[in-house]
């Protein structure tokens, strides 16, 4: 199921713990002029913040970790291309060391914060997690997304808090979980294809 976090009546939903996507930690966790401003961001801190005076148990990955700081990356190169004139790939953008810095600067700033209210759960993936991946080659699911599912099949996690619409592409992906967002096209989607299954 779906749950617009918009809906005055999400937050009665009792939440004894749920799993971030590295989305939502960007949208929190990472202060940056071009980031973090929008109402997108401010409709996530605001839930989160919800959970957090109830007490509920908040966590996310240590893989979630790792694709926070890529993405950190990624924003500031964009911005460093567009503020010069040029596209340039992150293996040039990691030649100018100032910017380097900035990036690493960023990421431990955020990563400070999260890592006070969040709790990082340790997952090492297996062969089979991979194998698995690559047999399913009609997902639409990334290996970020299908991973995130399984620490939260395999941590017995019920609530994912993203705002990620390809964990709607297939409603199969998401019928052992409760999924968190405040993105309309995800809750769109999922409303026309549930009501698809019900015709």
């Amino acid at each position: 199921m779906v749950h617009n976090i918009k809906n005055p009546l999400t937050p009665n939903i009792a939440i004894p713990k749920i799993l971030l996507d590295t989305n939502i930690l960007v949208h929190i966790f990472y202060n940056n002029l071009y980031q973090n401003t929008t109402n997108i961001s401010r409709q996530y801190q605001n839930y989160v913040n919800h959970l957090i005076t109830k007490k509920e148990k908040l966590y996310t990955t240590e893989f979630n970790i790792y694709e926070m700081y890529h993405v950190i990356d990624k924003i500031n190169r964009d911005i460093y291309s567009r503020e010069n004139g040029q596209d340039i790939s992150l293996k040039e953008y990691h030649k100018n060391q100032t910017e380097v810095k900035k990036v690493h600067k960023e990421f431990k700033a955020s990563y400070d914060t999260l890592k006070n209210c969040i709790q990082i759960l340790p997952y090492q993936f297996e062969k089979e997690d991979i194998d698995d991946f690559c047999e399913k080659d009609e997902s639409s699911l990334d290996f970020y997304d299908y991973m995130l599912l399984k620490v939260a099949d395999k941590e017995k996690f019920k609530y994912i808090l993203t705002d990620d619409a390809d964990f709607v592409s297939n409603l199969d992906y998401i019928k052992n979980f409760d999924i968190m967002t405040q993105n309309n096209e995800m809750i769109k989607t999922y409303n026309d294809k549930s009501q698809d299954k019900t015709d």
